[in-house]
């Protein structure tokens, strides 16, 4: 089995696999001899982010969002501006010149929190730029955009500013017998039913809520792309652990059941839609160790990191 190791020291690198580092602590030669030794050796870049901590961080700093949760040395970066999609487009090609071979892309999670049909272009429009420099592009997390790239086609019932009227039409939608959600996005809350990665899946639910009498219904396509073209791979942060203290050299605990469970649904879909998956666990329980190789194995990932410490 394939591992990534996330490295922000000079830890002695594996003999083959993928290794992720921080490219500020290497030099071109450093790099080079990971490479020799038979890692693809790819450089972390944060997308959505970025920390006070970095040289840079002025020349982004008016482009940034709010803080993040658990980290409070980093802030969202609003990846919609055309001059943060250019200069991280530029950050790519430097990291590609020092000789990485490709790309740990982390906090696509931005999307989440500013959730909107532009923020989601937005991103689509990084990574085709990312892509375009060369090399392995690996997505850390951003589960909701990916399953916004995989599952793009969905059929929408009403966009309303209160999202009362949006429960109302839900609770219709209920009586007779069909499914929905509310997806807040774009200032709205938007009734939709069913996601699939097929146009005619959602064809499929439009005759189904004309046949019972729902008239105003609209087809939604997030993305028309293949996958493939923007990145390589997806990983995974606490599937089957969980962080609950960031503090020091971490806490760690068990994910909760429901959440593990919608995790490992969405890295299997990762694999069928033909990317490559990894799980990031943080854990020091052999058992739970055990279980996160077995769901590996059997599930088709690539590989798996587990460490016991939350710093990288």
């Amino acid at each position: 089995m394939k591992y990534v190791v996330s490295l922000t020291t000079k830890l002695k690198p594996p003999q083959s696999g993928t290794i992720v580092i921080e490219p500020e602590d290497y030099t071109a030669t450093e790099i080079q001899a990971l490479r020799k030794s038979g890692a693809r050796v790819l450089g972390y870049l944060s997308v959505g982010s970025v920390s006070d901590e970095r040289s840079y961080y002025k020349q982004l700093e008016p482009y940034t969002l709010r803080k993040l949760d658990d980290w409070p040395h980093e802030r969202y970066l609003d990846v919609r501006e055309a001059k943060v999609r250019d200069w991280l487009q530029k950050k790519a090609r430097d990291l590609k010149r020092k000789g990485c071979d490709g790309f740990w892309l982390d906090n696509i999670d931005v999307y989440e929190e500013y959730r909107s049909t532009e923020m989601f272009q937005a991103l689509v429009n990084t990574l085709h730029a990312i892509k375009a420099v060369g090399g392995y592009v690996m997505i850390n997390g951003g589960s909701l955009f990916i399953t916004d790239m995989l599952i793009p086609h969905k059929v929408q019932l009403g966009a309303y500013k209160r999202e009362s009227n949006a429960k109302r039409m839900c609770a219709s939608l209920k009586r007779a017998g069909l499914r929905s959600v509310i997806v807040e996005m774009d200032g709205l809350y938007k009734v939709q039913c069913g996601a699939y990665m097929q146009q005619d899946g959602a064809d499929r639910i439009v005759k189904m809520l004309k046949s019972a009498g729902f008239t105003t219904t609209k087809r939604i396509s997030l993305f028309s792309g293949k996958p493939r073209a923007y990145l390589d791979g997806v990983t995974q942060e606490e599937v089957f652990s969980r962080i609950t203290d960031y503090d020091g050299k971490g806490k760690f605990g068990k994910q909760h059941a429901a959440e593990s469970d919608r995790y490992q649904a969405h890295m299997r879909r990762v694999v069928k839609a033909g990317l490559d998956g990894w799980l990031l666990e943080y854990t020091i329980d052999s058992a739970l160790k055990t279980k996160i190789l077995k769901f590996c194995t059997a599930a088709g990932m690539s590989g798996a990191c587990i460490s016991d410490d939350v710093d990288l």
